[in-house]
């Protein structure tokens, strides 16, 4: 069964906060979308979508600009493996804005930057949709430079994400 999460973040999004989003893909699994958008209501812009794609291997950035797709980017991942995700396993996406860029995580190593091509501020709600199984964790909290709200537990208490 599939499953998806749309939600509204708590305050306005700046530069040191971060998101973190674990979850379990269906075995055989096509394609799920995690997007930072203006509104949970209305895709008219979307600063961050990041778009894995399992049959071709890859994790596409791009951003939704007044109803417009940008160029997609898959190039300049900082780990060697264009998609560390495996399909019917547990994951770990960790997104933190930086000051101009996001820098993302995966399976808690480094992934990958993208550049901001909206306003942080427009970042209002954070969705999940696509092939994902079970969704154990949507927290978002300001990093740096003092962290708040601390960490929400995973879901699967006692258990380690991998």
């Amino acid at each position: 069964m599939l499953t998806s999460y749309t939600g509204n973040l708590y305050g306005p999004i700046d530069v040191g906060h971060l998101f973190v989003v674990s979850g379990k893909t269906v075995d055989g699994a096509g394609v799920f979308d995690i997007d930072l958008s203006s509104s949970k209501f209305s895709d008219l812009n979307i600063p961050l979508r990041i778009s894995v794609h399992f049959h071709s291997e890859t994790i596409l950035r791009n951003s939704l600009i007044e109803g417009a797709w940008g160029d997609n980017e898959l190039d300049e991942n900082i780990m060697a493996s264009p998609n560390p995700i495996v399909s019917g396993w547990d994951f770990k996406i960790l997104i933190l804005t930086g000051d101009e860029k996001f820098h993302i995580a995966i399976n808690e190593h480094p992934y990958c930057t993208y550049h901001y091509r909206l306003p942080l501020e427009m970042i209002q709600s954070i969705g999940i949709a696509g092939d994902v199984q079970k969704i154990f964790q949507v927290d978002h909290r300001r990093a740096f430079p003092s962290p708040w709200p601390m960490l929400h537990e995973d879901i699967r208490r006692g258990t380690e994400l991998s």
